[in-house]
């Protein structure tokens, strides 16, 4: 593998013979770096370059001419550079993925949704989940049979030194619940967490448009990684691909990277809903405390 470097050696090309889609990361941290990696590994055709978020904007000029040469722009950084990496590839007409934490507080959620709504390119959250093939089979199983109570655990270890594990592992399954509501408008309402005696896992109650109960328990788990979804008696298990039956038949599931079916799509949460949804994360987060 030969990587071409330019821009104070902090940008890197993975060069390819024939290429379907070209991603930029703008972030160059591990998250940055999984994602290149099942890039590599995927049999789709994907050129990914990297480059740090602070040589970005002071490279921005340089950049700039080139930055519709990609068809996706994955902004994967702090809060703190969030929006002005946006205001800087305003002349981009492609689709942008926000990887979370979206933003540090309502008013910049605002702001972020805002200026959205004015530019050429679509948003989308980070929510790869969503275009899961077991998360896609789970939700039509569950919308026909008019299922409304779920129980939802998203456990794994610290991926962040500055974030709560909860921070982490719940935003995943926000988007789910999102995806899963396809409402214009949300009623919620938040039950009493319990945080475990290190404040890094919680329980809690989720209700919405008071139809949908949410039980969700997500944070720290030093074991390794949990994520199910289950009603019913029928589960989807992301960890290990497949779903479980009510008899406990176990169905694997076959698919491409949910990240990479990310990257094919034209992306959820388009910019009419972009509010909707961070401002969602928002309310639950502050409920929470966090």
């Amino acid at each position: 593998m030969v990587y071409l470097d330019s821009l104070a050696g902090r940008r890197r090309t993975t060069p390819q013979t024939f290429c379907k889609l070209k991603l930029l990361l703008i972030g160059a941290g591990k998250w940055s770096q999984k994602i290149e990696a099942i890039c590599k590994s995927s049999p789709e055709t994907i050129v990914v370059e990297i480059i740090s978020a602070r040589d970005f904007l002071e490279n921005n000029n340089t950049l700039n001419k080139g930055l519709n040469y990609f068809d996706r722009i994955w902004i994967s950084t702090k809060p703190l550079f969030q929006l002005e990496v946006l205001r800087r590839i305003s002349g981009f007409y492609g689709l942008v993925i926000i990887e979370k934490p979206y933003a540090q507080n309502s008013a910049e959620l605002l702001n972020l949704s805002k200026f959205a709504a004015t530019q050429p390119f679509s948003i989308s959250l980070s929510q790869p989940w969503t275009f899961s093939e077991g998360w896609i089979q789970f939700k039509k199983h569950s919308k026909s049979a008019g299922l409304v109570d779920f129980s939802v655990i998203r456990v794994g270890q610290l991926m962040h030194s500055y974030l709560n594990p909860v921070e982490d592992w719940l935003p995943h399954d926000l988007n789910l619940i999102l995806d899963f509501i396809d409402d214009p408008t949300l009623k919620i309402g938040v039950g009493s967490p319990n945080w475990n005696p290190s404040k890094d896992r919680v329980e809690f109650e989720l209700f919405i448009n008071d139809k949908f109960r949410f039980t969700l328990d997500s944070g720290f788990f030093p074991m390794g990684r949990i994520a199910c979804w289950e009603s019913s008696g029928r589960k989807v298990d992301f960890i290990k691909s497949m779903i479980i039956e009510q008899n406990g038949q176990e169905v694997p599931i076959i698919e491409n990277h949910p990240i990479i079916n990310l990257l094919k799509s034209d992306g959820q949460s388009a910019t009419g809903r972009l509010e909707r949804d961070m401002k969602f994360h928002f309310e639950i987060m502050n409920a929470l405390g966090l």
